[in-house]
């Protein structure tokens, strides 16, 4: 099981982060994205594995002041 923004999400098969993004309906990249706590760029996200157990989080930008 891996877990996305607290939510559990069921596990694939093998999965770069890349593939679950696509998988909880995110096409367009967050603005950051943390596994288990640490960043990981953008240009990272389609070699990046993504375990069992794993706790995803991402973050939008919101427009405003």
């Amino acid at each position: 099981m891996i877990y996305f923004n607290d939510r559990p999400v069921v596990r694939a098969g093998e999965l770069s982060l890349e593939d679950l993004l696509k998988l909880v309906g995110r096409e367009t990249p967050p603005a950051a994205v943390t596994v288990d706590g640490e960043f990981v760029p953008p240009a990272e996200y389609k070699k990046f594995p993504v375990s069992d157990g794993a706790r995803v989080r991402a973050w939008e930008l919101l427009d405003g002041g």
